[in-house]
């Protein structure tokens, strides 16, 4: 997720980049953040605009602010969703939000392929958590399967001994073997 956020950031030219994802309680809370060393003005991104995104399920835009002469910052955030975005069956997994501080204003093309780049990070983000509880289960079902099998063989193996002894009459000597009850 560090290295995606920060080739996003040179790519874009932004300030700051946060990814926030959604908690299991539904908040959102920063994952990743990355600013930009040389950024010219400090300015926070827009915590309720985040939100607004996620509750809007779309892209959600900041009026253009001026701060330093020509120096205008905006900010765009992007819900990262899976599923049909056409449809109420898509999953929240978080938002992308980038800040930029730029002479320029907002470029329409730049905001497709942030929305794109925002689809393939969530599929992405959404990979990992499934892969990590595949992870997760596998090594519960290991941790089951070594138990379940040291749990069988200790009796068992008691058992295959004695088995072993009552095929060789000859190992107790010439003695008689007791009847069994």
């Amino acid at each position: 997720l560090t290295s995606v956020v920060q080739d996003m950031s040179s790519l874009f030219g932004t300030s700051t980049i946060t990814v926030y994802l959604t908690s299991d309680k539904g908040e959102l809370e920063i994952a990743e953040q990355v600013s930009a060393a040389d950024s010219p003005v400090n300015v926070q991104p827009l915590f309720s605009l985040a939100e607004k995104a996620a509750q809007m399920r779309k892209v959600m835009y900041s009026p253009d602010r001026q701060n330093l002469g020509d120096i205008t910052v905006q900010e765009i955030c992007v819900p990262l969703t899976i599923g049909n975005a056409d449809t109420e069956e898509n999953q929240l997994i978080g938002v992308l939000s980038l800040h930029r501080q730029s002479q320029t204003a907002r470029n329409e093309d730049d905001v497709e392929v942030i929305s794109i780049l925002a689809n393939q990070l969530a599929i992405a983000i959404r990979n990992a958590h499934l892969f990590q509880e595949v992870q997760t289960a596998s090594a519960s079902k290991t941790h089951f399967i070594s138990v379940l099998s040291h749990e069988i063989r200790t009796p068992l193996q008691a058992i295959i001994s004695n088995v072993g002894l009552m095929r060789f009459p000859q190992a107790y000597g010439h003695e008689e073997l007791p009847d069994a009850y």
